[in-house]
């Protein structure tokens, strides 16, 4: 949903900032950001922002479809959800301890993101092999 939102307001974020802050407007390689002064801050994308969220919005409908007629390729695109979601998680998660200085120790905070990102994810990839029986491929009964 937020990927189709995205697509035609044409915020990557919106999030809070500290009220009171001065609005600032600058522009990255990846599109322009937008601080305001009453409390949020909203990053707006371009051109190639706009087709990765169309082309997400595109994506996750055809999943909820394929889900809803329990379509048994649904079932194996789930798997790449779960793959590119731990991967994306543990790209930016890891992205982040590179700013945590060398004396508090960063090795940890790298281990427990990549434990504990992928405890997650094993535990989602249990639940959704379990999920393969409502996808099975029925027999149609106009054909029986």
């Amino acid at each position: 949903m937020w990927s189709a939102v995205s697509a035609i307001y044409g915020a990557w974020h919106i999030h809070s900032i500290p009220v009171g802050t001065v609005a600032h407007i600058y522009s990255t390689p990846v599109g322009t950001v937008v601080q305001a002064h009453f409390g949020t801050a909203a990053t707006k994308h371009g051109i190639i922002g706009t087709i990765i969220s169309l082309g997400l919005a595109f994506f996750w409908a055809c999943a909820f479809y394929g889900v809803r007629n329990k379509a048994p390729m649904a079932w194996k695109l789930g798997w790449g959800a779960i793959v590119v979601g731990l991967l994306e998680f543990l790209y930016k998660a890891l992205s982040s301890t590179t700013r945590i200085p060398e004396t508090d120790h960063p090795w940890v905070a790298s281990a427990a993101v990549i434990v504990g990102g992928s405890a997650v994810a094993f535990y989602w990839g249990l639940w959704w092999k379990r999920q393969k029986p409502y996808f099975a491929p029925r027999s149609d009964p106009m054909t029986d």
